[in-house]
Parts: C-alpha cells; structure tokens; sequence
C-alpha cells in the first residue's frame, strides 16, 4: 500500500507539474478561465498520448518474456513443490 501511495504521489505531482509547463489555469471559486490552445493541447496530450506510450511500453515489454507451455509448467512446478 505504502508504494500505491508514494506511485499516487509522484504521478499527481508530474500531471501537475506538466499542466503548468502547458499554461494551464486553475479556475477559483466562481471565476471560470478560458484556457489557452496550449493548456487544451496538454490535456489531450496528457490524456491520449502517454496512456498510450505506455501501453506500447508495456507490450514490447511483456513480448519480450518468456511466456510459454514450458514455462507455465515449470512455475507449476514450483509452486507445486513449495507446497
């Protein structure tokens, strides 16, 4: 739970931090703020663009394990010996 939290932590700050890079402006108490192009551009890009890189991270990632029957058996195994 503690690495949730520190993970949570860091990823609110850098959205933050990159929304302020962008020109966003926060809007107070009643007073609504048109926000620039490049705010717009840096939700979209915060929103579309690095969920997806990371999902393509990921899977170049996870083709790169050996995932197979092989593999399955002798963590079957394993397991099944530590029992």
């Amino acid at each position: 739970m503690f690495i949730y939290k520190i993970g949570s932590a860091l990823f609110v700050a850098i959205v933050t931090a990159a929304m302020g890079w962008f020109g966003y402006v926060e809007s107070t108490g009643s007073l609504m703020v048109e926000q620039t192009t490049n705010a717009i551009f840096g939700i979209r890009f915060l929103i579309g663009c690095v969920p997806a890189l990371c999902l393509i991270i990921s899977v170049i990632f996870i083709n790169k394990l050996s995932l197979g029957k092989e593999s399955f058996d002798n963590v079957k195994k394993s397991i099944s010996s530590n029992l």
